[in-house]
């Protein structure tokens, strides 16, 4: 997984692997409105972030991750320091979920995503 900062341009769509990790240590922090081309698993495992699509918004604490799917404008917001951790999957080569869901995060999945 690649460590990056607050000033790394990112853009997982450029990538061209099947699955592309990053990990960073974010302060306050505000994504803007935008989508990627690759689904996308969301996660912080210190701290809280908000999340938000076009019409909700809701609070992602360290025991739930989001699954995100392709094209789908979203949103992260950190007011505090987080632990951010994403997973990019291409769905062209993956069976990916179509639909937004919250997942709970068990130990085995934290040390996959870690």
């Amino acid at each position: 997984m690649a460590l990056i900062n607050e000033k790394t341009q990112f853009d997982a769509d450029k990538i061209t692997n099947y699955v592309v990790g990053i990990a960073a240590d974010i302060g306050k922090h505000d994504s803007g409105m935008h989508m990627h081309k690759k689904g996308q698993l969301l996660y912080a495992p210190q701290g809280c972030m908000s999340f938000a699509l076009e019409d909700s918004i809701c609070i992602l604490p360290p025991t739930k991750a989001v699954w995100i799917p392709p094209n789908t404008p979203h949103r992260a917001l950190m007011t505090n320091v987080v632990a951010y951790r994403s997973l990019y999957f291409d769905c062209e080569e993956f069976a990916c979920p179509s639909k937004i869901a919250m997942i709970e995060v068990n130990n085995l999945l934290q040390a996959l995503i870690d």
